[in-house]
This record gives structure tokens, sequence and C-alpha cells, in this order.
């Protein structure tokens, strides 16, 4: 097949070996294209699919369903999630200048600082301001999770664990239901996770016909990147999936990697699904993972001119955790889910917690400088009648860059 000018071993409409990509790396300019592509399973590839191994898949799933969480039944919450996690203070209501209540519902504060007040006012430009001039605006659009409107163009990126797209029993409504959760994010490039087949994806993307997608491989749950046509562009010859992530374990997802270029601001855009689970082996294959993902990080930047880097997807761990302190070693990254607005928000549904990441290259020049801090947030499933059941157990993660102007 072609994709604008590429060209590739035929296989299908939009599909492509990872062996061709890489070789025409060697040789060709970067290509940058909108269409949609499918990354094929080789001869070679550790997770082949075999009889075994769907059938495998197939108890998984339905382990999935019995249970529908991360770790083990046995465990509690308390064991699960560590006490930073649990918040207690009421939410802050942000109100305009003519007291008008813009949100009731934003991000609650655990400790917060003496100093601020209970309401913030949005002066006439949208600036958040304090009525006594105690707080920063600086410090009120982070807390509050008030953006500041940047000048210039923004663009908002992030992730998505769909709950076994394509395999979950779902209804038409229910996927036009999910393209909606995704408008609602505002996202123009977002990581998808748990894609059981292409064509579950495709059925969300009948309602999303701006978007294109970039479609992973693996033998269950593929990971994929969908994003707005419109805005934004990737380099064909970039996507790469390193399989050494899998750790020797054919039965996990090696990552999708693709230089994208939202607007003005180019990046590498990075999508992860990490080891699930809390018991100790599952802890030692995540950490085992993260060691793996920080030497590819730091390989990166050491060899390529673009520092900008961003990593999302389902880490099924906790900032400050052994594997999420273990990517960022030698500081590498920062975490969106760090930044003070996300206090208060969650991912995963069932345990009120935030597992699924953003993860922005700290270095210099590296794509912490574009970040929107405040920007980070996720959705109110309770807006969308019988979320859990019909969209996913999680939510999507979002945040924002100055996609105007890239800093490299």
């Amino acid at each position: 097949m072609s994709i604008n000018g590429i060209g590739f071993s035929s296989r299908g409409p939009n599909e492509v070996l990872l062996s061709d990509i890489r070789q025409q790396r060697q040789s060709e300019a970067p290509k940058w294209v909108s269409e949609d592509v499918r990354i094929m399973p080789e001869a070679g590839d550790s997770f082949m699919m075999e009889d075994k191994r769907q059938a495998q898949m197939d108890a998984e799933y339905e382990k999935h369903i019995q249970q529908n969480l991360i770790g083990d039944p046995d465990q509690t919450l308390s064991d699960l999630i560590s006490a930073r996690d649990f918040l207690t203070s009421s939410s802050i209501v942000v109100t305009s200048d003519n007291s008008t209540v813009l949100s009731e519902d934003g991000p609650t504060v655990k400790e917060a600082p003496e100093k601020m007040p209970k309401s913030i006012r949005l002066d006439a430009n949208g600036e958040p301001v304090s009525e006594n001039g105690a707080l920063t605006k600086e410090d009120a659009s982070i807390f509050m999770n008030v953006r500041k409107k940047e000048v210039g163009q923004t663009g908002t990126v992030g992730a998505f664990n769909i709950e076994w797209l394509g395999k979950k029993p779902r209804k038409d409504d229910d996927y036009k239901t999910i393209a909606q959760v995704i408008k609602d994010t505002g996202a123009s490039v977002l990581g998808i996770e748990e894609i059981a087949n292409v064509d579950g994806l495709q059925k969300v993307l009948k309602y999303l016909p701006d978007f294109g997608y970039i479609l992973g491989k693996s033998g269950g749950q593929m990971l994929g990147i969908i994003f707005d046509k419109n805005r934004v562009k990737y380099d064909a010859n970039s996507i790469e999936q390193p399989d050494a992530v899998m750790v020797g374990n054919p039965a996990l997802r090696p990552p999708l990697s693709v230089d994208m270029k939202l607007d003005n601001f180019d990046f590498n855009f990075t999508v992860v699904h990490l080891k699930a689970g809390f018991q100790p082996d599952d802890l030692a294959v995540r950490k085992e993972q993260a060691e793996v993902l920080n030497g590819w990080i730091k390989d990166n930047y050491k060899n390529k001119k673009d520092k900008d880097f961003i990593m999302v997807g389902d880490y099924n761990d906790y900032v400050k955790s052994d594997a999420l302190n273990t990517i960022d070693a030698g500081e590498t990254v920062s975490y969106v889910t760090e930044d003070p607005a996300a206090k208060g928000l969650y991912t995963n549904i069932k345990y009120k917690s935030v597992i699924d990441h953003g993860a922005v290259s700290s270095v210099k020049g590296g794509a912490e400088e574009e970040y929107i801090k405040g920007s980070v947030r996720t959705v109110d499933e309770n807006k969308y009648p019988g979320y859990k059941d019909r969209v996913s157990d999680h939510k999507p993660i979002v945040f924002d860059f100055n996609t105007a102007v890239d800093n490299d």
C-alpha cells in the first residue's frame, strides 16, 4: 500500500508492517500525513494470536466482567490507594463578575492554603481574581482548575481507556455516547487503550467524522491514537512500538509511539498500558516495564533533536508509586496529574482514583514548556446516563498545550 507516497508491503487497506516502517525510516525524511493506518503483526512478534492465546484473552475478559476491578478482589480500597488520594474539602465555587455560577463541580483541595478565599471571581477577561487580593491569579488558576486563556492557539491531548472496545457488548447508541464523551473533552489527540478490534474503534469514529486513527499491533488489547485531521498530522516514518516494554511476557501491551504535529507544536506522542494488579508479581512486572520505559525515554532525548515528549495512558498505578517514580528516574518527565488542578479528579470510577496519567518531558526544550498549567481535567460521568455500563470503567484524562509556537 501507499500512504501519501510512502510505499509499504501490500497487506490490505491502510495496513502496514513495522519492519517496513523501520527500513524506510533509515533512508527517508519525515512524511507528514493524516491518513488512517493500522500496524499489523508479523513473523517474529511474540504475541501473534493463536487459538490458545485467544482462549486466554476470552478468559481474561470473563474474569474482568466478574470482578470489574483492577487488583485482587480480596484487597481493600485502602490497600490500593494511599492516603494522599483521599480529599476532604468541599468544592470551590467559581463565579463571574455578575455573580453567575460558572463551576460548582470543580476539583476539591485537600489542604487549601489559609489565604485561599471560598470563592474566586473572574474579571472581564476571564482571569481569576480573589475578593481580598490574597491569592495570585496563577495560584487561583491552578487550584481552581480555571484555565487561563493563552494568547494564540491551544490544543488538547490526553488518554482514554475505553473498556474492551469492540468486545464488550454495546449498542450503536453506546458508541455514539462514547464519541460524545470524546467531543466533550475537546481533545485533538487522544491515546486509546483496550481496543479489542478495529471494528469497535471504527464504530466510535463513525460519530467523529473529522478524526483519523493510528492503530498499534497487539495480540489482545491494542493501543491506538485518534486525532483531529483538521489540526493534526503525524510522521508515517516515525511509528514505533518498543517490544522491550513487554518484558518477555507476550500478554503485555507494547507502547505505541508516533511523532505528531498539532498546529505549530510538534512532539513525540506515546501511549502506554502497563501491567495491572497490586500483587507482588504485578508490582514487579510493572516496575520492570517502568525501567525499560525510563531507558527508552532517555535514549530518545539523546538521539532526537526535538525534546518535546508526551506519554499518556493507563499506567495502572498512582503518582509517587514505585513504577511512576522509576519512569521519572533522572528527572526525565513531569506528570500533569501532579498539577494541583488534578486534586479531586479521578479516572478510575470504581476506586475514585487516578491511574491514567500524562507525562511531559521536563528537560530543557521539553513539552513542559508548552504545557498550560492548571488545564488537566476529565469529564463528569454523571452527565452520561449509564456511563459505567455503556462507556467505560475509566474516564478520559486530558490537558492543554500552547500550540501557536513551538519552543524548540
